[in-house]
């Protein structure tokens, strides 16, 4: 869009690309209280042009100069505002600020950043507030209790022999881990949400919507005019949103349909007996149960905003931090000769057994490696709340109605927090070196009231698929793949989506 506008004031058009500029405004309602104003120029940050504020600059960047361009910014320490077509948006990196918003439950309801996301979610669990997210959170925390993840271990192990026998036949090749990860993950999570699997029912046209849906939100995050919902209406991409969505939200119905009939059936079965009812479930059959002992509480729209929640926060998220982990195990073979190690020492082998809890538990050194390459690539490398209230930071007032965002690529990347950052060091998160960090210097799954529910199934997802490729393959790092640059579409993604090792039998070595 902003492309668009340039293009015609370099034309000649400066007066209609100045009308069409000043239809931008309006269409945002530009009507900041004059005391935000007021509040706002006390504060550290650039100089920006009036009312646009950086979305000029913003928009003229590259998808892989927006980090280096939020480090450049971020130097006005502890933390930079600018105005962005009228919105206040702050930035941080600082831990103490961090903890200052994550910690309050006056801080809950998600940013700006998260607007493109509610033609699909709604308001379930990740972008609800209120009453509505507190009721909400109490009912699922039970569902990702560990006795209930112990369940779904079966599903994840048998998903990732079947990546491995595709990938055998791969050996001693390069191999792109965005499209071999990527689809385990939807696949994982499909099975555990829904209790069904993508092989027919529409599945395969479940995943390119899906696949099409993330690109369609990470566009319009990018135009702001595709924020009025008019002009995203009867955009090309507003258009082929509403198509995803009806094969995303009909595959999502069709399943709940199907699982209730299933539900009630057993029910009747064993003369309403719920103990008796199928033993492993899906995240989907709690979310029914609840519906039908207490009919109030959750309605089908709200159980399927619940399930496509798990599966947006679970799929992409999950895969990139694999991706992401398996190329710096590539990189830095030392490291994954220790984990390769421990591995040993747990099973005694590296023939293929079924992962069971108590060996996760033993996975300590795994564990570390898994946090230190969250740290470098944090899957979420930004989120954001909108302020309701004003905001005290130190000496400083962020007045309610602005949009504040906290970096973790950059919190995870303070050298003070971090000694020598850039480096791949799995031994920071040993006891020792953690007994004096600044509890909010790292989080990955974010932290306070609001932090992820779902990050222990994440964390075991990523133990088993990482141990049973480990005891098959070797990895390997391919030339000019040491300095991968990454963009931000709504998790952190090598350029092109293109992240390249080679594939060794480990029974050759």
């Amino acid at each position: 869009m902003w492309c668009m506008l340039l293009t015609i004031a370099a034309t000649g058009g400066i007066l209609y690309a100045l009308y069409y500029l000043l239809a931008l405004v309006l269409c945002f309602k530009w009507n900041t209280p004059r005391r935000n104003y007021e509040l706002a120029k006390k504060l550290p940050g650039p100089k920006v042009l009036p009312i646009i504020g950086m979305a000029l600059e913003i928009a003229s960047k590259k998808p892989h100069e927006i980090i280096p361009f939020l480090e450049k910014i971020l130097k006005w320490d502890p933390f930079i505002n600018f105005r962005n077509l009228g919105y206040l948006i702050v930035l941080t990196k600082n831990p103490d600020h961090v903890e200052e918003i994550l910690k309050s439950i006056k801080y809950i309801p998600k940013g700006l950043e998260y607007f493109p996301i509610l033609p699909w979610l709604g308001t379930g669990l990740l972008t609800s507030k209120g009453e509505k997210w507190t009721a909400r959170r109490k009912m699922l925390t039970p569902t990702f209790h560990f006795e209930i993840l112990e369940q779904y271990l079966p599903i994840i192990n048998q998903n990732v022999v079947d990546l491995c026998d595709k990938l055998s036949s791969h050996v001693f090749s390069d191999i792109n881990l965005v499209t071999h990860v990527s689809n385990l993950t939807l696949n994982i999570i499909v099975e555990t949400a829904m209790g069904t699997k993508l092989k027919g029912k529409g599945g395969e046209e479940y995943i390119k919507a899906v696949n099409k849906m993330c690109d369609l939100m990470t566009l319009r995050a990018q135009d702001p005019i595709l924020y009025h919902d008019t002009f995203f209406y009867f955009s090309w991409a507003g258009y082929q949103t509403r198509k995803c969505l009806k094969t995303v939200h009909q595959f999502t119905e069709n399943v709940i349909k199907e699982r209730r009939a299933e539900y009630l059936g057993q029910k009747q079965k064993y003369s309403g007996k719920s103990e008796s009812i199928k033993k492993r479930k899906a995240f989907l059959d709690f979310l029914i149960e609840f519906s039908e002992t207490d009919p109030t509480s959750m309605t089908d729209k709200d159980i399927r905003e619940e399930v496509d929640t798990f599966m947006f926060e679970g799929h992409d998220t999950t895969s990139m931090s694999l991706c992401w982990t398996l190329y710096l195990l590539a990189a830095n073979q030392d490291i994954q000769d220790k984990v390769v190690s421990e591995i040993e020492d747990i099973f005694g082998s590296l023939e293929c057994n079924e992962i069971q809890i108590e060996h996760l538990k033993k996975m300590e050194y795994l564990e570390k490696v898994i946090k230190e390459s969250l740290r470098l690539y944090p899957s979420v490398p930004y989120f954001s709340r909108w302020l309701e209230h004003d905001l005290q930071l130190g000496e400083f007032t962020i007045p309610a109605q602005s949009n504040i965002a906290i970096v973790t690529y950059w919190l995870h990347r303070n050298p003070e927090s971090f000694p020598d950052p850039e480096k791949f060091d799995p031994e920071r998160f040993s006891k020792e070196n953690s007994a004096e960090r600044h509890p909010f210097a790292y989080i990955p799954f974010s932290a306070g009231p609001r932090n992820c529910i779902g990050q222990r199934f994440a964390l075991m997802e990523e133990k088993v698929v990482l141990t049973q490729l480990l005891r098959k393959f070797k990895f390997e790092a391919i030339p000019n793949q040491d300095k991968v640059r990454c963009y931000i579409a709504v998790v952190l993604r090598p350029l092109e989506n293109n992240l390249q090792v080679r594939i060794v039998p480990r029974s050759s070595h």
